[in-house]
């Protein structure tokens, strides 16, 4: 019998760590004026319920001084169904790494909210969190 406690007490470890998936410090580049780049730290947290990469307004213009794009036909077809599109500005494209991990570096679109100051940094919906690894698929 200690093979059916030990596979139990392993699902009960796997059931453990399968709890939400915390928000993690990342670092976002930048262009600066005069052309070099640099980095600002951010909170990135994930939303397995949602399609939609989104971002703080007050983030994308006050610390990364980003240009906010309109939306387009393509940007407006992450999730029309859930997501009215006056909560949200526009969009912006940014590289941006995993604190620990600065090696590896991701370019994600995320949708700027209207909110100027949302609970939140910046959330990756479902499909970018599991190929970033936040999210088990």
């Amino acid at each position: 019998m200690m093979g059916c406690d030990w596979f139990s007490t392993v699902l009960q470890r796997r059931k453990k760590r399968r709890g939400p998936p915390q928000p993690v410090p990342i670092e976002i580049r930048i262009q600066l004026s005069d052309n070099t780049e640099a980095w600002r730290l951010a909170i990135l947290s994930c939303n397995p319920n949602s399609e939609s990469n989104m971002i703080s307004q007050k983030l994308v213009t006050n610390i990364l001084s980003a240009r906010i794009q309109a939306l387009d036909k393509e940007a407006t077809t992450y999730e029309q169904d859930q997501m009215k599109t006056d909560e949200v500005d526009g969009y912006v494209d940014l590289v941006w790494c995993f604190e620990k991990s600065s090696k590896r570096m991701h370019n994600t679109r995320f949708l700027v909210t209207s909110c100027y100051s949302p609970p939140y940094d910046a959330v990756l919906g479902k499909k970018d969190a599991e190929h970033v690894g936040m999210l088990e698929s």
